[in-house]
C-alpha cells in the first residue's frame, strides 16, 4: 500500500532523509523547490519540512493544514501524563499488569501515526512498529528522531523499534516454537496488536485532519480481515483487535474477551495451541 493520492516533495525534506529521494523517483513524485509552484495546485498533498519536522500539508477549505509524527507534544503528551495501567482501556486489553516483572512484547501490526505504540511504551512494554507504506515510515522515522533528543524520552524511545514490512510477511516468520523456521527478527512477541483504519462514515467532518489527509494519500485498508487471519493461528499468546465499538467482529471466530470503551473496543483473542 502506498500513495493512493499522488504528492509532490519540497526540496527542503530531501537532506532530512536519503531515501526520500529515491522513494520520490520510485514513485514518480515531482520535486518542487517553493510552495508557490503551480504545481502545488495540481497535488493535493505535499511532503514539506515544516520548522525541522517531516510533514504532510495540504491547503484545505483556504487554510493551511499539516500534520506529522510528534511524541513528545500534543495529545501524546496528554495521553502519556494522564496513562496508568489501570485507566488505559489498551493496557487492560493486551493484559498488561502492574505486578509484571518482565517487559511485555507487543508487536503493533499498524503502525499509523505510533500513538498507541508510544502508550504502551510508556507503560513499560517493547514494542516493534510495523508499517508497510514507506510515507508513514518516513514519517514514523522523523518523529522517532525528534523524540530520541528529547531528554525525557530517552527510556521510552529505547524500548520502541520500527520495520518498514508488510505486517503479514513479518507475522508468518515470526517462531513461536522449536520448529525450523526463517525468522525475520529476534523479536517474539507475547501480543499482536492490530488496529486497521476504521471505515469512513458519513461523518466525515467529525474525522481527525491527520486521518483525513492520511486516507486521501494511502486509502483505506482493505484487507484487515486477511492480516486477522494470519495473526490468529501464528501462536501469539494474544492477538488485540481494535474496532469500532458497534463494528463488526474482523474474522469468523468470536473473541474470547471484549474490553469496551465509549466509541472503540477491543477484540481480544487468546492462543488456542
Amino acid at each position: 500500500m502506498e500513495s493512493k493520492t499522488k504528492i509532490a516533495i519540497h526540496v527542503q525534506c530531501l537532506p532530512l532523509y536519503p531515501q526520500i529521494l529515491s522513494w520520490a523517483t520510485e514513485h514518480a513524485f515531482p520535486i518542487i523547490e517553493n510552495l508557490s509552484d503551480p504545481l502545488c495546485m495540481q497535488r493535493p498533498v505535499l511532503l514539506i519540512d515544516e520548522s525541522g519536522r517531516l510533514s504532510l500539508y495540504r491547503n484545505e477549505n483556504k487554510q493551511k493544514m499539516w500534520v506529522n509524527v510528534d511524541f513528545s507534544g500534543g495529545h501524546n503528551l496528554y495521553r502519556r501524563q494522564q496513562a496508568t495501567i489501570k485507566n488505559e482501556l489498551l493496557a487492560r486489553a493486551v493484559g498488561l499488569k502492574s505486578s509484571q516483572t518482565q517487559a511485555l512484547k507487543i508487536v503493533d501490526a499498524t503502525a499509523g501515526f505510533g500513538r498507541d505504540s508510544l502508550l504502551l511504551a510508556s507503560l513499560g512494554c517493547e514494542v516493534m512498529m510495523l508499517e508497510r507504506s514507506m510515507l508513514m515510515v518516513l514519517l514514523l522515522t522523523d518523529g522517532l528522531r525528534r523524540a530520541r533528543e528529547n531528554s525525557g524520552l530517552v527510556a521510552i524511545m529505547a524500548r520502541l523499534q520500527l520495520q518498514h514490512i508488510n505486517a503479514s510477511d513479518y507475522i508468518q516468520h515470526l517462531n513461536f516454537d522449536d520448529q525450523p523456521k526463517t525468522a525475520t527478527t529476534d523479536f517474539v512477541p507475547d501480543v499482536i496488536y492490530l488496529d486497521p483504519m476504521f471505515p469512513s462514515s458519513k461523518n466525515n467532518a467529525q474525522v481527525k485532519k491527520d486521518m483525513r489527509i492520511l486516507r486521501e494519500v494511502i486509502g483505506e485498508d482493505v484487507d484487515g480481515e486477511v492480516l486477522v487471519q494470519t495473526a490468529l493461528p501464528s501462536g501469539v499468546k494474544r492477538v488485540v483487535i481494535k474496532r469500532p465499538r458497534k463494528g463488526e467482529t474482523l474474522g469468523q471466530r468470536k473473541p474470547d474477551h471484549q474490553v469496551l470503551g465509549q466509541s472503540s473496543r477491543f477484540d481480544v483473542y487468546f492462543s488456542k495451541r
